[in-house]
């Protein structure tokens, strides 16, 4: 599946003189893993992983990912996966966009994206963790919750006692039940 966002000209630009720039979205592949991992780097408050482990994601989970390329450079990417326990829970584990990249509110097209697609494909439920702090994610997630009149539940899924000594508590927000429109 590929999806196709554009962003508008910038106000007082002569809209005949500037094209608008054109996010696609569509699932990654292997060769994607070192494009991430960069951004991941680059990306403060982001656990970070390896490349081999972004590699082999985008080869045993790009079902459940997304990346976002504009004239083929990728600016943003969301992994996420079935839940094997339950298969319909759809888990957003990490997203992240380049903010340079001038298409506003990406990271929300591109969540909403993916767990819309994971929805039509069955999922009734979408889970993320949040730190409290990220009220950006939070406000995604409500707004999410809200566009398909769904509840919202929280607790916190992995204490920080669990977690190395400067990780925060990973809240668990659980969306759902969700029926594909």
């Amino acid at each position: 599946m590929t999806i196709t966002t554009t962003s508008a000209p910038a106000a007082g630009t002569d809209q005949g003189t500037v094209a608008p720039k054109r996010a696609v979205f569509r699932a990654p592949v292997p060769a994607d893993g070192p494009a991430v991992w960069k951004l991941v780097e680059n990306t403060p408050g982001l656990d970070s992983n390896s490349v081999y482990y972004y590699t082999l994601w985008f080869r045993d989970f790009a079902d459940g990912s997304l990346v976002a390329t504009v004239d083929d450079e990728l600016i943003g990417f969301l992994t996420g996966y079935r839940r094997p326990d339950e298969p319909e829970t759809y888990f957003v584990w990490q997203t992240a966009v380049n903010p340079r990249h001038g298409i506003p509110f990406l990271g929300v097209k591109l969540f909403q994206a993916a767990a819309d697609q994971q929805v039509a494909k069955g999922a009734r439920y979408v889970e993320a963790t949040v730190s409290a702090e990220n009220k950006a994610i939070i406000m995604v997630l409500k707004q999410f919750a809200k566009k398909h009149s769904a509840r919202i539940e929280t607790r916190v899924l992995f204490p920080s006692s669990l977690l190395s000594d400067s990780h925060h508590d990973e809240v668990l927000y659980r969306i759902g039940p969700l029926t594909a429109d």
